[in-house]
């Protein structure tokens, strides 16, 4: 295993920091709770800000991975943007317990049924699986507009 240095461990920590911090300030302006938006959907209003946020954090990192491989970026500042900032600002676990939290809400519901609480954790499921997919295109997407930034379309 290579072995990291202080500086890169150190812009590593003090950039999960500030995309936590820049995730949980990015919530605060939406603040939609957990309770799911209607009985046949277990998604609530923070699931979908945590998308959002997911989404454009993908773009982000593919396109701070585009530029980083073009300049000559340190590896402590590569590192702690890529991983610390932008890794702790967008997190799939968060999603995941946005839906699950949404989903046992709904569970306690008085309207819920077998069948709404099977399709709400189906459609929740896809619109995961969804979100990753997307994500990875937008970080696609990110890279390949680094590179036309920098001149150095492949």
């Amino acid at each position: 295993m290579a072995r990291v240095s202080p500086r890169t461990l150190f812009a590593v920590a003090l950039g999960g920091v500030l995309g936590g911090g820049l995730r949980l300030a990015a919530m605060e302006m939406f603040p939609l709770g957990q309770e799911p938006l209607n009985t046949w959907l277990a998604l609530s209003g923070e699931f979908l800000t945590l998308t959002v946020i997911n989404l454009v954090g993908s773009f982000a990192l593919g396109w701070v991975s585009g530029i980083a491989s073009h300049a000559a970026w340190p590896e402590w500042a590569r590192v702690g943007l890529s991983t610390g900032v932008l890794g702790s600002f967008t997190t799939l676990s968060a999603l995941t317990t946005a839906w699950l939290a949404a989903l046992a809400v709904l569970s306690t519901s008085s309207a819920a049924t077998g069948a709404s609480l099977a399709t709400a954790g189906a459609l929740g499921l896809a619109v995961l699986f969804g979100s990753t997919m997307l994500g990875a295109l937008l970080a696609a997407a990110g890279i390949r507009s680094a590179d036309g930034r920098t001149g150095k379309e492949k």
